[in-house]
């Protein structure tokens, strides 16, 4: 006792004061009293199975104190007094009941032999009660079965004894104690037929218990499974495998997006009115199912091509569509996905949104009308039928009549946003931009809704990738980027720009090296292998473009000048066969045609102007990293001096390349996918922001990458904003 503060040991019940409560203001719950006797004292006298705990003060610990303490029933209970208060009850009720002498002396022995527990305490005896009443709660909470539980437990007897429902609710009856605990459920016969048969067409079918259990091991005892009425209606609406897993999908999709509780899926919310009445959830989910479905058979019947169903059928799956469109709180989906398909198939994934989002089950915001609907029909063909559903079915329609149509020559496509629930974080973000008194003013909403655009308009067409000094862990990034299965063919390429190595260039690939003006052919071409014989890659895969410079612009950028200006560098086109390609006018550079050795003139950016990335030097360098410093024997003696710029900035690169540059690579070379080898200013990522083209940008490090988000992001707000522009937003204050 002196050096543990506790001692357990065998004690008379009698020597607690039972009449003294730590907390004597608060009342005691009858109802709790007798679910004690029912659990522990109606099957007849037997040893008290919990301690009764009692508080010692230094004095009292004392022997002779303690002792005096108990004669005298002055020991301080700290236990929950529900205990002994529903012994000494029902004690009592059996003394008024007429019980024997015999079985009045049992009682007396359970009294004279309870498990006490002293434990040193001179103060903080209410915290400690509490504490008490707190474990015992959560011991019997967890040591109570969930419904789901209680059902696999009737299941197991059934077959161990093979009886029959109701032979088994008679032998649960007889051998298991009653209460009137709201934690246990009543086993009768209905119970146990009910419990066979949600068993039978839910339970027991592995996949779709694998669902409940992950619920149950999220939300525990407040889990909507808790309650055998849901079960019911649950295991009552289908027999169908499918059909019940889309509804468990629903449920925990709708619960892990925070659209509804376990308290608000109620089993009434679930099931509908009876007689006719409103439909529940269930139903409303299975009529978006057969939707979708019918939707799929349609756009087939209509000329879709195959492989183009089974890409939109992915869509009907609740992960899937999270992982790729998002809509849980607190994380985000990688949209780069929509950037990487092909111009023409855009208009396509639409169809995918339309189908995944409004249709299917991750949006409620046509469930007004579908349960408007549901009054009068339920077959999906029917469903079609009614407004908005038959509207949105003829623009399907149009679309698809557009895609299996012979692509016509390229042309300059307006945007075709796809719809999404994807979240992004906005707060701290937004106050930067705009600052906090915008973010909180009257147009507070409008500016998070173009925030959260802006978001994902750098998230659909731009992934960002840390640099790898293994070229293994490089490609095996690459291979799991969502870009990695980008469809391209005669009217798009897969595009490298800048010094690096390719293993693996399909026939329709191209790479674009720009050698700053210095001689670097024919050399170049052994960092190009054949994968298959692992030899160079051949001289003529190689072709050279001039690429020739305002030398306005290149003066500008130089605080002094000495002798010749360098206003051209060699940019080498390399492919795996032949470089094929439509002639046709550039899009930004107007001398000439894509079938020109030239390309120009190109107006670089003033260190100052507005359009550049501009940072402090210590971010500089914490953003590039130990690779991002060129070592190449030390400064030059004669080393130009730096441009001074406000406030101490410095730009990220001083040979960066215009937006408009790597706009016109893309247009010219067909451009479906650009993996820029490494990106320092995000020009190449917002030149394809602009062209709605799929970029996978490597930066130098992790902190480069999210300043380089932010920096797109606060990008894309500026072109909302500027009028006539690719990105405008009229609806932007």
């Amino acid at each position: 006792m002196v050096s543990s503060k506790v001692y357990v040991s065998c004690g008379n019940l009698f020597w607690v004061n039972i009449r003294k409560m730590v907390t004597p203001s608060v009342p005691v719950n009858k109802k709790s009293l007798k679910l004690m006797q029912q659990a522990f004292f109606d099957s007849g006298p037997q040893k008290l199975g919990l301690e009764v705990v009692v508080a010692v003060s230094n004095q009292t610990q004392k022997s002779d104190g303690f002792m005096k303490a108990a004669r005298s029933s002055l020991l301080q209970r700290i236990s929950p007094e529900e205990v002994d208060h529903a012994l000494i009850l029902h004690i009592a009720q059996r003394i008024r009941d007429g019980a024997t002498e015999e079985e009045l002396r049992s009682w007396r022995n359970v009294c004279l032999s309870i498990s006490l527990r002293c434990e040193k305490l001179d103060n903080g005896l209410q915290w400690r009660q509490l504490n008490l009443r707190n474990a015992y709660v959560a011991t019997y909470e967890s040591c109570s079965r969930s419904t789901v539980q209680l059902v696999f437990e009737v299941i197991n007897l059934k077959r161990d004894l093979n009886l029959d429902n109701s032979a088994l609710a008679q032998l649960w009856a007889k051998n298991t104690v009653a209460t009137d605990s709201e934690l246990q459920e009543k086993v009768d016969t209905a119970w146990v037929n009910t419990a066979v048969n949600v068993y039978v067409k839910l339970l027991g079918k592995d996949a779709c218990y694998s669902i409940v259990h992950e619920l149950e091991l999220r939300y525990g005892k407040s889990c909507l499974f808790n309650f055998m009425q849901t079960l019911e209606v649950l295991a009552n609406k289908t027999s169908d495998t499918d059909e019940m897993l889309w509804l468990l999908e629903c449920i925990k999709d709708v619960l892990y997006t925070k659209q509804f509780s376990n308290k608000d899926l109620s089993s009434r919310k679930l099931a509908g009115g009876r007689g006719g009445g409103a439909r529940g959830l269930l139903d409303e989910w299975l009529a978006k199912r057969g939707m979708a479905l019918f939707l799929l058979k349609h756009v087939g019947e209509k000329g879709l091509a195959f492989d183009k169903v089974q890409n939109l059928d992915k869509f009907r799956s609740h992960s899937h569509f999270r992982s790729m469109c998002g809509g849980l709180p607190g994380s985000s989906a990688d949209l780069s996905w929509q950037g990487a398909i092909k111009k023409r198939a855009r208009e396509m994934e639409s169809i995918s949104a339309f189908l995944a989002r409004q249709v299917a089950i991750f949006s409620a915001d046509l469930d007004p009308q579908l349960k408007q609907a549901l009054k009068s029909c339920t077959a999906p063909k029917d469903i079609m039928s009614k407004e908005p559903f038959e509207g949105m079915l003829r623009e399907i329609d149009e679309l698809i009549e557009q895609l299996c149509k012979k692509p016509a020559a390229e042309v300059a496509e307006p945007p075709a946003p796809v719809a999404t629930t994807a979240t992004a974080p906005l707060g701290s973000s937004l106050d930067t931009l705009l600052g906090q008194e915008h973010v909180a003013g009257e147009h507070g909403e409008t500016f998070e809704k173009f925030f959260q655009e802006a978001t994902e308009t750098v998230d659909k067409f731009v992934k960002l990738i840390v640099d790898h000094s293994s070229v293994g862990d490089f490609k095996s990034v690459l291979e799991h980027s969502a870009l990695a299965s980008a469809a391209v063919g005669p009217e798009s390429r897969s595009l490298l720009i800048y010094d690096t190595k390719n293993d693996q260039l399909e026939g329709n690939d191209t790479v674009l090296v720009l050698d700053g003006n210095r001689y670097i052919a024919p050399g170049i071409m052994s960092a190009f292998t054949k994968v298959s014989s692992g030899d160079n890659m051949d001289e003529k895969c190689r072709q050279e473009i001039c690429i020739y410079y305002q030398e306005q612009t290149v003066r500008a950028r130089k605080c002094s000048s000495r002798g010749i200006v360098d206003t051209h560098e060699t940019m080498h086109v390399v492919t795996c066969g032949s470089l094929n390609m439509p002639s046709k006018e550039r899009a930004v550079y107007t001398t000439g045609t894509t079938m020109s050795s030239t390309l120009g003139p190109v107006q670089v950016e003033k260190y100052e102007a507005a359009a550049t990335w501009k940072v402090e030097e210590s971010v500089k360098s914490k953003l590039l990293g130990p690779a991002g410093k060129v070592l190449s024997g030390g400064g030059l003696p004669d080393a130009p001096e730096k441009p001074t710029l406000e406030h101490n900035m410095t730009v990220m690169t001083f040979h960066g390349m215009p937006v408009p540059f790597y706009e016109e690579l893309m247009h010219s070379y067909q451009a479906g996918v650009v993996y820029h080898a490494l990106d320092v200013d995000g020009a190449c990522a917002k030149a394809a922001i602009k062209r709605k083209t799929s970029c996978v940008s490597v930066v130098h490090t992790e902190e480069h990458r999210r300043r380089l988000h932010d920096h797109l992001v606060h990008w894309v707000w500026q072109q909302f904003l500027e009028t006539g522009g690719d990105l405008f937003q009229v609806g932007l204050p």
